[in-house]
């Protein structure tokens, strides 16, 4: 699909690289082969995984390649067409990936957002630079996007493929409505609903909140064991 994927190897370690990509992988390019177009109308997942390979590996705007872009941005809304299986791991890869604000903003200036998840445009451009910030969970990412773009928990299983406990866990991570601030209400919050939601609902809402996590609190919340 990308000439950075069409650098081959024989035995001998003798590389072949009849796409150049060896030369757009040094300038951190994504570029497909050939007519960019034609690459997407032969998988349309083509598309997610082209912004995706930007969150790897671009960080300026010098590093794109236009034909490629104008491509995807064209085509963006083929994505609708694809299974919410094959959807959701691009979009879990994505918001894990090293850059993923740089892609990110550059699918909301295009108005790309909502064709991922419905009310998603809405997020705005600092909040998206911000993801970056936060541990390297992609639950507590999506819970960042939940909360910055106020979508609606429910509307994620029209457009993602989350599982039932995936849900339970994001709608519990919000039913808290308070901050952990105390070594008690760590323990509440972990008793009730699991050390996984106790440990988003806390990193989440410090990290809104601009405050500084607490040992004692993290202790608590990753080695405690409840009765």
């Amino acid at each position: 699909d990308f000439t950075i994927n069409a650098i081959y190897s024989d035995l001998h370690g003798n590389l072949y690289d009849p796409q150049n990509g060896l030369n757009d992988l040094k300038q951190n390019i994504i570029r497909y082969i050939g007519a960019p177009e034609k690459r997407i109308l032969e998988d349309k997942l083509r598309i997610l995984r082209y912004f995706r390979m930007l969150s790897i590996y671009s960080y300026d705007n010098k590093q794109i390649d236009k034909n490629s872009f104008q491509a995807s941005v064209k085509k963006f809304s083929n994505i609708k067409l694809l299974s919410k299986e094959r959807v959701t791991i691009e979009i879990k890869k994505l918001i894990l990936s090293n850059n993923v604000c740089f892609s990110l903003n550059y699918m909301k200036e295009f108005d790309l957002l909502d064709y991922l998840i419905k009310g998603l445009q809405k997020i705005k451009k600092s909040d998206l630079y911000n993801i970056k910030k936060l541990p390297d969970d992609v639950l507590t990412r999506i819970a960042y996007l939940i909360l910055k773009s106020k979508v609606k928990i429910l509307d994620l299983n029209k457009y993602m493929q989350i599982s039932k406990q995936e849900l339970k866990d994001l709608k519990n991570v919000f039913k808290v409505k308070y901050n952990i601030n105390t070594i008690e209400q760590a323990k509440k919050i972990k008793y009730l609903y699991g050390e996984k939601v106790a440990l988003i609902h806390y990193n989440l809402f410090n990290f809104d909140k601009n405050r500084k996590e607490s040992i004692e609190i993290t202790k608590v919340l990753n080695y405690w064991k409840p009765p």
